[in-house]
């Protein structure tokens, strides 16, 4: 078997890139690399790496997850989550509100997409939102204690699980989707 070299090309922030810690990565149908950091988000276009801010001109800073929705891009970060519009390149938040009214510092540690147009958006100290891209509605699954989800992840047979480890109860939970709430997975 023959060895194949391989090309790499090493960006920095002489390129456009930071020198913060990337986060998160993903790749739209048109082949742009959306990239998610402390600093905030860019996209790669095989060329150049271009800034993205939110529509009130404020850069979208620490971006923890991002998820390609087809037309646009769901962009987790640690103020919330943001929906940017892929052809007219604005964004608008969702409306995650807290229990208390809030929806500011809702830090989003993943995004996951179900197979019946749901988004599942966990978090670290609000528990889940269940966003149906549909319909546009938002639902917050508490979670008790602290609420702390580390990660969210639907399986193969849509089946949708949540991870953390700061739950006395549990570290693992999958949704009954009858009862419409997580419940402890017995490993």
């Amino acid at each position: 078997m023959s060895g194949q070299e391989l090309a790499f090309r090493h960006y920095s922030d002489y390129d456009g890139l930071w020198r913060t810690a990337i986060r998160a990565l993903s790749q739209d149908k048109y082949g742009y690399i959306w990239i998610g950091a402390d600093a905030g988000l860019k996209r790669f276009d095989g060329i150049s790496i271009r800034s993205f801010h939110t529509s009130d001109d404020k850069s979208v800073q620490s971006v923890s997850a991002l998820l390609d929705m087809g037309d646009s891009l769901l962009v987790g970060t640690d103020d919330g989550a943001y929906v940017l519009d892929y052809k007219s390149e604005t964004t608008h938040c969702l409306n995650l509100t807290a229990k208390k009214g809030r929806h500011k510092n809702i830090h989003v540690s993943s995004l996951a997409a179900d197979k019946d147009n749901n988004v599942w958006i966990s978090t670290m100290g609000h528990g889940i939102y269940q966003y149906d891209t549909a319909s546009g509605t938002i639902r917050n699954i508490d979670f008790g204690i602290d609420n702390r989800v580390a990660q969210v992840f639907v399986d193969s047979s849509n089946q949708i699980w949540a991870l953390t480890a700061w739950n006395p109860n549990g570290g693992v939970f999958l949704y009954d989707k009858v009862k419409r709430r997580f419940e402890v997975y017995k490993l």
